[in-house]
Formats: structure tokens, sequence, C-alpha cells
């Protein structure tokens, strides 16, 4: 089954990092959670210049476990990570 992941954080400037929650490492933990699970990422978009943080970063994967071990590794790894997500 194919999943469009939005995993929300809050964006800043690279030079303080310290003011931003990083959504791209809650998805650096999710993809690598989701590898043992037989996950295969087909494509990532986060960011659009070198020094800001980004807002968001959506992912699109295969997933062939059930819809319900990827809403709980998704959400419990955003928890952690203290993102949002969205899974369509």
């Amino acid at each position: 089954m194919e999943y469009t992941i939005t995993i929300t954080g809050r964006g800043g400037h690279g030079s303080r990092p310290d003011n931003a929650i990083n959504p791209i490492n809650c998805f650096a933990a999710i993809h690598t959670a989701l590898r043992a699970q037989g996950y295969a990422p087909i494509r990532v978009d986060g960011g659009t210049s070198g020094n800001i943080i980004p807002n968001t970063v959506t992912f699109i994967c295969m997933f062939p476990g059930s819809r319900e071990i990827l809403e709980q590794v998704v959400n419990h790894t955003c928890a952690a990570y203290r993102c949002t997500a969205q899974i369509q």
C-alpha cells in the first residue's frame, strides 16, 4: 500500500536550530524504524534552501504491513520529536 506522510515541526533559520523543531530529524528516526518492517521510500520532499529548517517533510512510501503498525511507528516517533504527522 502507498502512503503519503507529512511530518510537521517548527521551521527556522539554520543559524538558530535551537529555536526550531526539525521534522527532518523525526523523518530519519521514522525511516530507520520502518526499514525493519519492510518499508520502501519512494520520495522525500522537505526544505527549499540550505540555511532554512523546513516546517514540514513529506514522504511517500510503500508499506506492506498493516496501517496500524505504520500509524504507531509514525505517531510515537513524532511525539518523541515534538512533531505531528498526517498519514494519507
